[in-house]
């Protein structure tokens, strides 16, 4: 029969074992995989990419035939299984979704995230890396996404994205001011005042009495006094 002679998988002959339903034991019977999904019955990890068949088709649903289900930079492997990150000098552990390109949701691809991108801010050049299962990375109350602004999923700016941002804009002296701010720090430009706070308004005394005020989070001195 087949499995004795052997079948060729992708130019390669390759042989089953007749008293076998699951030559590779990757849960999905030979002869699903060879007429259904496609995959190697002999190896339990066709596509080579830390999942084994029967995982990726039964429990993951992703492609056991694509490396990179999702095509958002990281292996259906490494976001099933884990990897670490460092954010701000501080290592964490991070599983993402193998067949969603942005798991969290923050207009950020995960393997951008994940793998760091460039971005300049007032002519400085920063190498970010965010959590792409976290929205806020930095926790100031501002999505991941917004304060990066467009990255692609090459990690350049100004190009095509996951999903819509909401651009980081105040009020300075009248006029609104769209900018950029370190989605992996909260305090940007160092002046002590989140980011967050900067944007959503704090309030201060003047002579007339309080008044709620926005400052620019990306430089210490908004108004340039």
């Amino acid at each position: 029969g087949v499995e004795v002679m052997g079948f060729s998988w992708k130019n390669k002959l390759v042989s089953t074992n007749p008293n076998a339903k699951d030559t590779d034991g990757d849960g999905v019977d030979d002869n699903l995989e060879k007429s259904v999904h496609g995959t190697d019955p002999t190896n339990p990890d066709s596509d080579g990419d830390g999942l084994n068949d029967g995982d990726e088709i039964l429990v993951h649903d992703s492609n056991p035939l694509i490396t990179d289900t999702d095509g958002d930079g990281l292996t259906d492997g490494e976001e099933v299984n884990g990897f670490s990150i460092t954010v701000g000098g501080r290592e964490i552990s991070v599983r993402t979704n193998p067949t969603d390109p942005d798991t969290d949701d923050d207009g950020l691809r995960d393997g951008t995230e994940a793998k760091g991108f460039i971005l300049v801010i007032h002519g400085e050049s920063r190498l970010i890396v965010t959590d792409p299962s976290d929205t806020d990375t930095d926790q100031d109350g501002i999505k991941d996404g917004d304060e990066a602004g467009k990255i692609d999923a090459e990690g350049h700016e100004e190009d095509k994205r996951i999903g819509e941002i909401n651009p980081v804009v105040v009020k300075i002296e009248g006029q609104d001011r769209t900018v950029r701010t370190d989605p992996s720090r909260r305090d940007t430009d160092g002046d002590t005042l989140e980011d967050g706070k900067e944007v959503s308004g704090f309030k201060i005394s003047l002579m007339g009495g309080d008044r709620v005020v926005q400052s620019d989070p990306s430089l210490v001195d908004s108004d340039g006094d």
